[in-house]
């Protein structure tokens, strides 16, 4: 039986899930991650639910391990989607996404109101989504917890998309034979979003965000696009269509691919016209890509000082 504090107790690495981390610690007792939990620290694995450990796993459970390993509580809560859900949908309410503005002139009703579909990706236990190059030395490397998010598509440090991947037992099998270089576009995205995720901050040509607000300007540039063009007559929707319509990507294999690659196409683009000036956004948040942050108090007004993430930041 292990002593209450484990002899050999390696931390997580940076972005790494609960899962993960428990899996590379278990391996050095020569135990699984179910021995582990359920012989150790006493918690039954409950099969009905698929990466339990990762979304939100009990508060004994994370207590159990901070006392095993004398790793700070607060830093294995970070290692769950729980720690995340506050800065993922901090501006998801509809009373703040219903008038968020960006490309477009008016606010229009949010269109994705089930966020766990818009947000997570839901995979199987042995199936993921991964970086090929940051899972080349499994088992010993760590599997990130934003790969289980949709809005994030690539691997900021490698550049490459990530891919779909099945691990049984130390066996990794990848879906394709070869890696997928990222877009541009895409990278770039995905950097801020890791950006966002891992300091609480975005850098945008109109000064830093919070994570909050970037998590909801996406959104909203999403749900601006998908607007049906007939009711739209904003010019920087139709401009931005017709930057994405000339992309090397945009051939008749673009409307078959996966959702969260069109996100990341479209969304991607738009930020890009946006900051270079190719689109001149119409929406009164349109202005942390237009590298203007006059009127921050104007901001705060028209949330009539609600937005806890806007008011006071200068």
């Amino acid at each position: 039986m292990i002593p209450t504090r484990w002899p050999v107790h390696p931390g997580p690495k940076e972005a790494e899930s609960l899962s993960s981390w428990l899996r590379r610690l278990a391996m050095v007792y020569g135990f699984s991650l179910k021995d582990l939990i359920e012989h150790d620290l006493g918690f039954c694995r409950r099969q009905q639910q698929r990466h339990w450990l990762d979304m939100a796993p009990p508060a004994k459970l994370l207590t159990a391990v901070a006392a095993r390993t004398g790793i700070p509580l607060e830093r294995i809560q970070q290692s769950t989607m729980a720690a995340l859900r506050p800065v993922l949908y901090a501006y998801f309410d509809r009373k703040f996404s219903a008038c968020s503005t960006v490309l477009m002139a008016q606010p229009k009703p949010p269109l994705h109101l089930n966020l766990e579909k818009w947000i997570l990706r839901h995979e199987l236990v042995n199936e993921f989504t991964a970086c090929r190059r940051c899972l080349d030395n499994y088992p010993n490397a760590a599997v990130l917890l934003p790969w289980r998010l949709r809005i994030i598509t690539s691997c900021p440090e490698h550049g490459v998309m990530l891919e779909a991947v099945r691990i049984t037992g130390d066996t990794v099998e990848w879906r394709k034979d070869v890696e997928e270089l990222a877009p541009a576009i895409v990278s770039r995205l995905d950097l801020r979003t890791w950006q966002a995720l891992t300091t609480g901050s975005v850098n945008l040509t109109g000064g830093s965000v919070p994570a909050g607000l970037w998590f909801r300007l996406l959104r909203t540039i999403w749900d601006e696009l998908n607007r049906p063009l007939e009711e739209c007559h904003d010019k920087a929707v139709l401009a931005v269509w017709t930057g994405i319509s000339r992309l090397p990507s945009m051939t008749k294999d673009f409307w078959h691919l996966r959702s969260d690659r069109k996100h990341a196409i479209c969304v991607g683009t738009a930020i890009d016209m946006l900051e270079t000036g190719a689109a001149v956004p119409e929406g009164i948040d349109g202005r942390y890509f237009a590298g203007s942050r006059r009127g921050i108090i104007n901001i705060a007004s028209f949330h009539r000082g609600e937005d806890p993430l806007v008011i006071g930041k200068t």
